[in-house]
């Protein structure tokens, strides 16, 4: 029952929170003995990919806007038909992915001698993949199957976690 506005907004502010919580870590462990050196080329396009992360959380968020709005206009039936009146948020959400991945894979293509080198950054890759797997994964089962409700929090943790992973 929240304000249309008030979902995008709150999802805006909890994601500037876990920046600043991110980057209170990293500068933490900055004099870390096994930190590894990342180009800064590979740590700009890091951070393009986590802008492109955040846009694409914040146009899934302005869709579960959409969501409530065309749930309330059928009086909560007929939730096979909502995707179909979800508009052009919907749409670019679900065009915009394609933009994360295939930054994304560039990114992790170009860390790969890094990746090699540190057992920690492999793994967080493969979390990283697997959550941007799973996250597709739920946006199609949502796109096909009327939206269960059990998916739509799975789907929006798993976009928090990929944007986090990504900063």
């Amino acid at each position: 029952n929240l304000l249309p506005a008030l979902i995008t907004i709150h999802m805006f502010v909890a994601m500037l929170v876990l920046v600043v919580l991110i980057m209170a870590y990293m500068r933490a462990r900055e004099h870390s003995s096994n930190t590894i050196i990342i180009p800064k080329q590979l740590t700009w396009l890091g951070i393009v990919v986590s802008i492109i992360a955040l846009i694409q959380v914040m146009l899934g968020t302005q869709v579960r806007e959409t969501v409530d709005v065309v749930a309330k206009m059928m009086g909560g039936e007929a939730r096979g038909e909502w995707v179909a009146n979800l508009g052009f948020n919907y749409t670019l959400h679900i065009r915009f992915y394609w933009v994360l991945l295939i930054t994304m894979l560039i990114w992790l293509y170009r860390l790969l001698p890094f990746i090699k080198q540190s057992l920690s950054l492999k793994y967080w890759s493969i979390a990283l993949l697997t959550l941007l797997g799973l996250e597709i994964t739920f946006g199609l089962l949502m796109h096909y199957f009327a939206i269960p409700p059990i998916l739509q929090p799975l789907h929006l943790l798993f976009g928090t976690s990929i944007f986090t992973l990504c900063y």
